[in-house]
């Protein structure tokens, strides 16, 4: 009678333990993913300071970034929502096709304050957004592993989406 028991009770504290150390990996991974945008944001608010400095520009230019900076703002609020990474990401593909073209189309290096400095923004850029891909491919990895998956599903873990950058 009492080694049911203790099984019993032995099975239950096997089980707590083991929900609270998976609970535990899963809030870190997910802050690591925070932490990793946190990183990343500043960055990529150099695109549209960059744009900022450079003006005047082509109206395409300047609705593209003012695209850019309002999904940032819902990213910076959300940074792991899949929707909010998608059209960040979209909107950094906007910005870049336009600047490259306000590029391409300018007939002087003061048009357009050049390539360089863009390509030094992005490569910074990219380079966080490697980091924040790999943090968020941790955290999905973590959320959708069985038998996490059940603390995942009961405390609302999502799956994230990574930053895609086009390339440069």
């Amino acid at each position: 009678m009492i080694s049911g028991h203790l099984l019993g009770w032995s099975i239950a504290a096997v089980l707590l333990f083991w929900g609270v150390g998976a609970y535990n990996r899963l809030v870190r991974l997910r802050s690591e993913a925070l932490r990793a945008f946190t990183l990343l944001e500043p960055k990529l608010q150099r695109f549209t300071e960059h744009v900022v400095a450079a003006a005047p520009l082509p109206a395409d230019v300047q609705g593209a970034a003012t695209q850019f900076a309002a999904s940032l703002a819902v990213a910076r609020i959300k940074p792991l929502d899949a929707e909010a990474m998608a059209a960040l990401g979209a909107a950094c593909a906007v910005l870049q096709m336009a600047w490259r073209r306000a590029a391409e189309a300018a007939d002087t290096a003061d048009t357009v304050s050049g390539p360089q400095p863009w390509a030094d923004i992005y490569r910074e850029a990219g380079m966080a957004a490697r980091e924040f891909t790999a943090s968020v491919l941790a955290y999905n990895a973590a959320v959708t592993q069985f038998p996490a998956a059940l603390l995942a599903w009961l405390f609302g873990f999502r799956k994230a989406q990574p930053l895609a950058l086009p390339p440069a």
